[in-house]
């Protein structure tokens, strides 16, 4: 009987022993043991962050190595040299870190966490319809506008190098806009920034009145009578090197009486006044025979 009680507790003890050796191999083949194996405590490492949880976050390493790491109430984080939340840490950021190993749980926990610097918002902006209004004052830079329902603008519109000015459907420039003139424009605006005019539709161009001169009453005798237009010999002989020209304006007199262009006659001596503009013609406007 005894011999039989002294091989159950043989037994027992190889069960135990056995027991103890698998724990051991589990527990070295467990993630956390080979996490402890490869990264030493208080390293600096970095990689991308593939998770996120309520108490801790996934990293892939160089050579394709993911690992789990702990966040506590101690965990500091920073972006940009400023502090951080772990709510600022997003999947796929590129994170630095510093790592504490726990030996108790062969868990790593995050100590220092450092994010890249944030990405800037980019601002939220809208392009306007086509607006119709009258331009009020034009400075360096942008200008000002009343709207046709008579209320001036509360803000000015910007111009820039990116800003297209067209009249009568050609290219112009911001020289080209004057106060006063109705335009119609499209406008940029952006939260964070002004207005800015994009496109600038300007008015027909209104054409560049002639520089004209009317002359005092002249002396000459008619050299020769063409269609339209006649030639002078001046008093002093002189004979003119330009033709004046007469149209339906040109008012003619005989002996004190109207008459036409008909009776004028070559030879004949008159007096007339004529009218002349910058690269244009001369016009008689009075012719008296």
């Amino acid at each position: 009987m005894a011999r039989t009680s002294g091989f159950k507790k043989v037994v027992v003890l190889g069960f135990v022993i056995f027991g103890l050796m698998v724990a051991m191999i589990l527990n070295t083949l467990s993630p956390e043991a080979a996490q402890a194996a490869e990264i030493a405590n208080n390293s600096q490492i970095k990689g991308k962050v593939t998770a996120i949880t309520a108490d801790g976050f996934s990293l892939l390493m160089d050579g394709n190595r993911q690992y789990t790491f702990q966040v506590t109430a101690d965990t500091q984080f920073s972006q940009a040299d400023k502090p951080a939340k772990f709510s600022d840490l997003k999947v796929g950021m590129l994170i630095g870190l510093l790592v504490k190993y726990n030996p108790t749980d062969h868990k790593y926990m995050a100590t220092r966490v450092y994010l890249p610097k944030a990405e800037p918002t980019p601002p939220t902006c809208y392009t306007s319809a086509l607006m119709s209004a009258t331009v009020v004052e034009k400075l360096a830079d942008r200008f000002t506008v009343k709207w046709t329902n008579g209320e001036t603008s509360k803000v000015p519109f910007l111009v820039n190098s990116q800003t297209k000015f067209i009249q009568d459907g050609k290219p112009a420039s911001y020289a080209d806009l004057k106060a006063g003139q109705n335009i119609q424009f499209v406008v940029r605006a952006c939260k964070d920034g002004g207005y800015t005019a994009t496109e600038v539709h300007l008015p027909k161009a209104e054409p560049t009145p002639a520089t004209c001169y009317t002359s005092s009453a002249m002396y000459a005798s008619v050299l020769e009578k063409l269609a339209g237009r006649f030639t002078v010999k001046w008093t002093n002989g002189q004979t003119g090197n330009v033709a004046f020209v007469v149209n339906s304006n040109t008012k003619f007199f005989h002996e004190g009486h109207s008459a036409s262009y008909a009776d004028l006659k070559a030879g004949q001596n008159i007096r007339f006044v004529v009218r002349a503009c910058k690269g244009g013609e001369y016009t008689a406007t009075e012719v008296y025979f």
